[in-house]
């Protein structure tokens, strides 16, 4: 009888280091521009996306291998935690005051990290099933 994971922890890993590149990018081309229409700091959005570029090329390492290390998948799991925690943390605490734009862009890319994580977590805990049959 063959294997076959149930989820793709590695092609998960893929999808976060790629957004995880892009919004990076995003946030550090585009700090002042998003700042004026979002009222986020341009520091704290230019310094957030240079942050990322480091952490997705972290991430692309972890998903290289064939069979990824769940040591470090959940480490990554971890941070993605505490990126949400800090989303939430950075308005709940009153450190910035962004417009309903701004709460909307924190809130979303918050909420897609989450579900994003979630999902990691349980790719990272899986065990193997059986395979279907053709």
């Amino acid at each position: 009888m063959t294997t076959r994971p149930l989820v793709s922890l590695r092609n998960l890993l893929w999808v976060d280091a790629t957004t995880c590149a892009g919004f990076g990018a995003i946030l550090a081309l585009g700090s002042r521009e998003i700042a004026g229409l979002t009222l986020i700091p341009p520091v704290l959005l230019l310094n957030t996306g240079l942050a990322l570029l480091p952490m997705a090329a972290a991430i692309a390492i972890a998903a290289w291998p064939r069979t990824v290390d769940r040591r470090a998948a959940r480490l990554i799991v971890a941070g993605n935690v505490l990126w949400v925690v800090a989303s939430v943390l950075v308005v709940a605490a009153g450190w910035v005051e962004p417009n309903a734009l701004g709460l909307a862009f924190i809130a979303g890319q918050a909420v897609i990290v989450a579900a994003l994580t979630a999902f990691e977590y349980g790719a990272s805990r899986a065990r193997f099933a059986p395979a279907l049959s053709a």
